[in-house]
């Protein structure tokens, strides 16, 4: 994407969306479909290097990370706005998956950008309540995010021990905040490898886990 491009893109959205919105294009990104997704406006930089060679030995028990393609792992500019409560959106977003065999998660991999606010964020591993996330098993936090509309850093959580998952029992993997981080503001950006709509769940300003439905966030969940 050009910089002219870039340009006309704001200047498109300024029509649409009005002067609230200058602030945000400012620092490079907005908020659409009522501050659910987020839009981001910078021209993205080289990939960066997520150092998939050290997923060696692990085997995938879900996910939609386009591994093939280092220049689209995932999508670099839009996707699900993540945030904590002292954030511009209080949104937590939630992916389920069902192992097809028993295994032991050691990693898990989410295409998060950073924004604003603590540049920290918490993924866990969560059990199933009844068809939406439970309590987490595990949980990581992670520092040092990728900007906003760069590609294709991850934001990834590892497991020594591992993880002990069921066949066939759904689970959840989450991007979250807590205490140490309730200013946090960023987004879970698309995945590249499949535009069906999924289920998944999303917790808007701490109102509980709701069920919801579309395009999913990049995201693997490796283990043995």
């Amino acid at each position: 994407m050009t910089k002219k491009t870039t340009v006309s893109l704001c200047l498109v959205l300024l029509v649409f969306l009005g002067v609230s919105a200058i602030a945000m294009i400012k620092d490079g990104f907005i908020t659409i479909n009522g501050g659910r997704h987020i839009v981001f406006l910078r021209i993205p930089t080289a990939p960066v290097v997520t150092g998939a060679e050290s997923d060696a030995g692990l085997q995938p028990i879900s996910g939609n990370l386009n591994t093939d393609n280092r220049y689209g792992e995932y999508f670099c500019c839009l996707g699900d706005a993540v945030g904590g409560p002292n954030s511009a959106r209080y949104i937590w977003v939630a992916v389920p998956f069902i192992p097809s065999a028993n295994m032991n998660v050691k990693k898990v991999e989410a295409g998060i950008q950073y924004v604003t606010g603590t540049n920290e964020i918490v993924l866990s591993i969560n059990s199933d309540n009844n068809g939406l996330p439970g309590n987490a098993l595990a949980t990581f936090h992670v520092k040092h995010l990728a900007g906003g509309g760069s590609c294709c850093k991850l934001a990834v959580g590892t497991s020594a021990n591992g993880v002990p998952v069921t066949q066939g029992t759904q689970y959840w993997l989450v991007v979250s905040t807590d205490s140490s981080d309730q200013d946090f503001l960023g987004g879970w950006v698309f995945n590249t490898t499949d535009m069906r709509s999924y289920p998944f769940a999303i917790d808007q300003v701490g109102n509980g886990w709701k069920a919801d439905n579309g395009l999913l966030p990049a995201y693997a969940v490796l283990g043995n």
